[in-house]
């Protein structure tokens, strides 16, 4: 799409972007000339929320448009062209826009009833996809025998990178925000070595109802390996995801159990999910580096 509408235009960089959290996320861009794919822009302050307000949606030169002329990147960005994306629900989901580093002739060398259809034929590829992720995830659901943890009920390894690699796709094709969070019980070998096998096996069950619990069937909970358990959240947005963390705290706490945690935001431009993962372990290294050195 944005390479047609490159083709079909005078404006040098096309995008399809994602607004959460009132950040703009640019997921599918065209050139990379101005735009640049994961780059993230404050939602207020961007051409894409001007047009939203009620500004203009194509622009000939920003400079001289009151409307655009005071944002930080009109220097750089001379002329314009947006619609919004609805996700298929009534909502919006995002933005379909065009930029140049140079003014146009005249706004007609953009066609707006072809950027409104664009977008258009995107709300409905929009809605096809998530149809056809949730035929998908119910059909997971008939093989979770083989992906499911049989000490905790929860995920096993092999469900939880199932799920990563689900949630990456989300985050790049959708730019869906992800979190993710590592658990690890802390002196679980103790409790095996003076209490028996049995008492450590009780502890990780408890661990697992916390998390479940905590996750209120809203996140992907998995054992991922001895003591350590896996926390993800597709589509939480920031303060939903710090509640959860909280509601974890106070769970283990509740239960007694003791626990380092560690956690991540997962960003396009920070290596994906993959990346939030290797820095959610390191977090939680650093937290149970911490609780050590206080007692």
């Amino acid at each position: 799409m944005v390479a047609f509408l490159r083709e079909s235009s005078a404006l040098s960089d096309w995008s399809v972007s994602r607004v959460v959290d009132d950040v703009q996320v640019h997921l599918h861009v065209h050139e990379e000339n101005i735009l640049q794919r994961g780059d993230r822009v404050p939602w207020p302050s961007s051409f894409c929320h001007q047009m939203m307000s009620g500004a203009s949606p194509i622009v000939r030169d920003s400079a001289a448009d009151p409307d655009y002329a005071h944002l930080p990147m009109a220097q750089r960005i001379r002329a314009y062209a947006g619609v919004p994306i609805d996700d298929g629900t009534g909502q919006v989901f995002g933005v379909l826009c065009g930029v140049d580093p140079w003014p146009v002739e005249a706004v007609q060398v953009v066609d707006l009833d072809l950027l409104r259809f664009s977008s258009r034929m995107l709300t409905h590829q929009l809605k096809a996809s998530r149809l056809l992720d949730g035929a998908d995830a119910d059909a997971d659901e008939a093989r979770t025998s083989a992906l499911t943890d049989e000490l905790t009920a929860l995920l096993n390894r092999r469900g939880w990178n199932r799920a990563v690699v689900e949630a990456e796709r989300a985050l790049d094709a959708y730019g869906d925000t992800v979190h993710v969070a590592i658990v690890d019980a802390d002196g679980l070998k103790s409790i095996n070595d003076t209490q028996g096998h049995l008492a450590g096996d009780a502890v990780l069950q408890q661990m697992a109802d916390c998390l479940g619990r905590a996750a209120g069937g809203e996140g992907v909970v998995a054992r991922l390996s001895g003591d350590e358990f896996g926390l993800l959240l597709v589509g939480q947005h920031g303060p939903g995801f710090g509640l959860v963390l909280d509601k974890v705290s106070d769970e283990l706490r509740g239960a007694g159990v003791e626990a380092s945690v560690g956690w991540s935001a997962a960003a396009v431009e920070t290596g994906g999910v993959s990346g939030a993962l290797g820095r959610a372990d390191a977090a939680m290294y650093e937290d149970k580096r911490r609780r050590q050195a206080s007692r």
